[in-house]
């Protein structure tokens, strides 16, 4: 069986997602598997997609390709199509860990977000579920629609440290959402943003 893909990525991979932005169009709402060759697999759900990558022998990352990624300049579920912006999301391959499971994927480093998040899919393939008498929790988007979640403590891997990050595992099947927040991520970590050169330094803080 293949192994998600670990330690610290090439700047290829941690740009991979951004590099092939039109070539991912024609798998929109889609899960893909893909590491520096290229696309490893492709299907409809993450576990159909594990399943079809573990075949390839050959380590990879996983990314849901997001309908509202072409959708222009977003502001939470705000969009601007008619300003140009510079054309980059800010992805950073990550790995996460529940207890015996994991996954690496490209994740949206947001420094306006208080919090951390991962979709369904990601939390059921990483073994999450709702415990029984548990309480769901709710929120309120920009958007005014109603989103479900309940807190859930996942290991991060980041480049060769990992942490152990409060995420909100959403529960509503259409957010694919992937985000590191601010809490804890950003405390362990100095993190630079270098838009012109389309990079993401992580430095592990030292106390």
């Amino acid at each position: 069986m293949a192994e998600q893909a670990s330690g610290k990525p090439s700047h290829k991979i941690s740009n991979w997602v951004n590099e092939h932005r039109q070539a991912l169009r024609a798998y929109i709402g889609s899960w893909i598997a893909y590491n520096e060759t290229g696309i490893v697999a492709h299907a409809e759900s993450l576990e159909l997609l594990c399943q079809k990558a573990d075949e390839s022998g050959q380590q990879y990352w996983v990314f849901f390709v997001n309908p509202v990624y072409f959708e222009g300049i977003r502001f939470r579920a705000i969009h601007f199509r008619s300003i140009t912006f510079h054309d980059w999301m800010p992805f950073y391959p990550i790995k996460l860990h529940f207890k015996d499971k994991s996954i690496s994927l490209p994740m949206i480093i947001d420094s306006g977000a208080d919090g951390s998040l991962i979709s369904y899919d990601t939390g059921i393939k990483l073994g999450l579920q709702i415990n029984e008498g548990e309480t769901v929790q709710s929120a309120k988007g920009i958007g005014g629609g109603v989103i479900r979640y309940v807190w859930r403590d996942i290991q991060v891997s980041i480049d060769q440290h990992t942490i152990t990050v409060p995420m909100a595992w959403i529960l509503d099947g259409e957010n694919q959402e992937e985000i590191i927040g601010r809490a804890v991520v950003f405390d362990a970590f100095d993190i630079e943003f270098k838009q012109k050169d389309e990079i993401i330094i992580f430095r592990r803080r030292i106390e």
